[in-house]
């Protein structure tokens, strides 16, 4: 078009390294319109990502992320940061996919794709970690309803995780049922349409404390290694029960794969067991009051969640897409935002199963219709206004929430094509509220001032 100046975002997108300096031809993804293997945007090539804002980034272990007193392996990792503006869980969620390539002459054996989490929820002390198998999930949530403290949440606290999306490729033919759904070793296509081996879901997680104790802080390459397998860092499996180190109080001897699962495993996968064959858990495994106990200093929790092992030929790719997400309850305590967060790991997984996350803007019909509200004035006095302009096939639930997300109103509005519908506000103090309307499990929310 006459005229058209190219975004800086998008003219700026390094999409070709310059190989005078030793850099890959191909370095961020992008749409290459004319197929010509150059990132050129005035001819109308654009990025190529997930969602609607991203960041893209590349590091190595022999540059700008080696080691302290390691020989550097060879290993390029192409990172992908994005994260989606709609309502919904997506809304508060922000994913990372992972491009690793072996670019050493050597292959490289059990190998390990994983995460490090330090969620600090709010008032860290207070946290407890857990971890959900069948979602694929780890999380950190508040050991009471009360996140105290300057930095906490206050009443109705939420909850957080990390979780698998779409775990790196497994070997092919390892033996294992990596994705944990009772087939081993079969072959699958994904929403790109090519046929490889079964993804990883969560294979391992592992939690420790902020000490130096055995079952705390890593400080050495071999720690990390160890709880990348699911090990402490003496290198002694993890035992189910107790806080899962050998010998701790209320643990057994089985070594055990995922630390704290609740009820999630109910097949048994962390102990050995399968679909076909599962293994019955000895009881009901969540964050125990010794470990250490709520309200303690220092009892901040971190957890290692991990896919593998796996192989590295040279010069061989691996992908994965991992995920932040955050959901807090309206009502109901700490357990009701854990709830909720399950259930947002479960919409979004959905999302990507069915391949609709490709859809950029693939919103539902609820979705659109939320996206055209709007609420006025903003600063508002004892009544606030939503515009509606589109159709609704229900009644809209309104809630009036605090900054702490604590419920102070509630009602239920039947709109009409282009009605405006009051929100009261009345007896209301000054300051800053939350409006949530709701439609048909979808959600969008309002920020606005009352004076």
């Amino acid at each position: 078009t006459a005229g058209y100046q190219v975004p800086a975002s998008i003219a700026n997108w390094p999409g070709n390294g310059e190989a005078a300096f030793g850099y890959a031809t191909n370095l961020a993804p992008y749409h290459d319109v004319n197929n010509n293997g150059i990132y050129d945007p005035a001819q109308g090539d654009y990025p190529k990502f997930l969602g609607d804002e991203a960041l893209w980034m590349v590091y190595n272990d022999k540059g700008n992320a080696a080691a302290a007193n390691k020989t550097a392996i060879g290993i390029e990792v192409q990172e992908t940061v994005f994260a989606f503006n709609r309502p919904g869980p997506l809304n508060n969620a922000q994913f990372i996919e992972y491009k690793i390539i072996n670019r050493s002459t050597i292959r490289l054996d059990s190998v390990f794709f994983g995460h490090f989490v330090d969620p600090a929820l709010g008032n860290p002390i207070d946290d407890f970690i857990g971890c959900d198998v069948a979602r694929g999930m780890g999380f950190v949530y508040n050991a009471d309803d009360e996140d105290e403290g300057p930095d906490g949440y206050g009443t109705q606290p939420p909850a957080a995780g990390f979780a698998v999306f779409r775990g790196p490729y497994s070997d092919f033919n390892d033996g294992f049922d990596n994705n944990l759904n009772g087939q081993i070793d079969e072959m699958l296509s994904g929403c790109d349409q090519v046929t490889r081996t079964e993804r990883f879901t969560m294979w391992n997680f592992i939690s420790f404390v902020n000490d130096a104790s055995p079952i705390g802080n890593p400080t050495t390459a071999e720690h990390a290694f160890n709880y990348l397998a699911g090990k402490w860092k003496d290198g002694q499996r993890m035992v189910f029960g107790g806080n899962g180190y050998p010998g701790s109080i209320g643990a057994t001897t089985l070594p055990t794969r995922y630390q704290f699962p609740g009820s999630s495993d109910p097949n048994g996968f962390g102990l050995g067991g399968s679909i076909a064959n599962p293994v019955s858990a000895p009881f009901d495994w969540t964050t125990p009051s010794g470990f250490p106990g709520p309200n303690v200093p220092g009892g901040g929790r971190r957890f290692v969640m991990s896919m593998g092992p796996g192989t590295l030929l040279p010069g061989a790719v691996n992908t994965s897409i991992v995920g932040a997400l955050w959901a807090r309850a309206s009502s109901g305590g700490a357990q009701a935002s854990l709830n909720a967060l399950r259930n947002a790991k479960t919409q979004i997984q959905q999302a990507f199963n069915n391949c609709s996350i490709y859809g950029l803007n693939g919103l539902s019909t609820a979705e659109k219709a939320l996206e055209q509200l709007r609420l006025f004035p903003n600063p508002a006095g004892s009544t606030a206004w939503l515009e509606v302009p589109g159709q609704f096939s229900n009644e809209l639930k309104v809630e009036v929430l605090d900054l702490q997300g604590k419920l102070l109103r509630k009602s239920w509005l039947s709109p009409a094509d282009g009605s405006k519908m009051p929100v009261d506000l009345e007896g209301l103090d000054q300051g800053l509220y939350f409006i949530k309307v709701s439609d048909s499990g979808t959600s969008k929310t309002f920020k606005l001032l009352k004076q």
